[in-house]
């Protein structure tokens, strides 16, 4: 959940809450499953206790104390995580700033990032299509190949239909 936490903590320190975007919100729906989860399948809430909830068998009022569990849960995984960030905001900023440079980052120029607390070095070369830094690929082209198919990429082919 932490981790899930991690890109709308990072967005509300770099940016501020007014401009938070949208961009964290399928890392919200993970974290509130798994919130939900560790309530209603593990028996990992002490108000609920060691059981698996199934919706026929709540009693009133537990639907209202299950939402506020996984709020908790929830609350607190954010406070983690917006402590973690803010114990390493320096490079929390770095790769921000890398980020907003490159657009992407592979684990190279993460490790670089974080071992040596500065950018990235320049990368060599920019692909229009997915960033920085991706090494050329072939183009897989369909060509006809007499009597073999099509060849649909370096060493494959499909059969004509």
């Amino acid at each position: 959940m932490d981790v899930s936490m991690g890109g709308r903590a990072a967005e509300e320190l770099v940016f501020g809450k007014e401009k938070i975007t949208g961009g964290a919100s399928s890392d919200l729906e993970s974290a509130s499953s798994i919130a939900d989860m560790m309530v209603k399948s593990l028996g990992m809430s002490e108000k609920i206790g060691l059981r698996v909830v199934q919706k026929d068998e709540m009693a009133p009022g537990t639907t209202e104390l299950m939402d506020t569990e996984i709020s908790t849960m929830l609350n607190e995984s954010y406070k983690r995580a917006t402590n973690i960030l803010k114990t390493h905001r320096r490079e929390l900023d770095l790769l921000a700033e890398a980020l907003l440079h490159y657009e992407t980052l592979d684990a190279d120029d993460i490790k670089i990032i974080i071992e040596n607390k500065r950018p990235p070095p320049n990368r060599p070369s920019q692909s229009p299509k997915i960033g920085y830094n991706t090494p050329a690929k072939p183009a897989f082209t369909e060509v006809p190949i007499p009597g073999a198919g099509v060849q649909v990429g370096p060493g494959s082919t499909k059969a004509l239909s």
